[in-house]
Parts: structure tokens; C-alpha cells; sequence
């Protein structure tokens, strides 16, 4: 996955998919899988914590 910042839902949703994925597999600390792992948990926190300052908080919170 390339990864990059997360701008809309649908980008949020394959994001969310693929940490769904990369945890299943449990890597080893350090992989590449690993560290793939802690930079899409890391662009996608934001997203769930900043009410009213991200695309996903706006769609959720009415």
C-alpha cells in the first residue's frame, strides 16, 4: 500500500481495511508489515479524535 494522507471516507475506509489486514497477520516488530501498521494507525487517529476538524467527524457527529 502506498501510503498518504487520508482526505475522504472512501480513503479512510481502505485505510481502516488494511490495518484490519496487517493485524490479522500479526508481524514481527520492525517488518516492513510492522511498520506499515503503526503509520496508517498514526494517519488515521486524527481523523477519529478531532471532532469537527476531519472529513469523518463531520459525516458522524450531527
Amino acid at each position: 500500500m502506498i501510503l498518504k494522507p487520508i482526505r475522504n471516507e472512501e480513503e479512510y475506509d481502505k485505510a481502516v481495511e488494511e490495518v484490519n489486514r496487517l493485524m490479522e497477520l500479526n508481524p514481527p516488530l520492525k517488518s516492513k508489515e510492522s511498520d506499515e501498521l503503526e503509520v496508517l494507525v498514526l494517519l488515521i487517529e486524527p481523523s477519529e479524535q478531532t471532532p469537527g476538524k476531519s472529513f469523518i467527524s463531520s459525516n458522524l457527529v450531527k
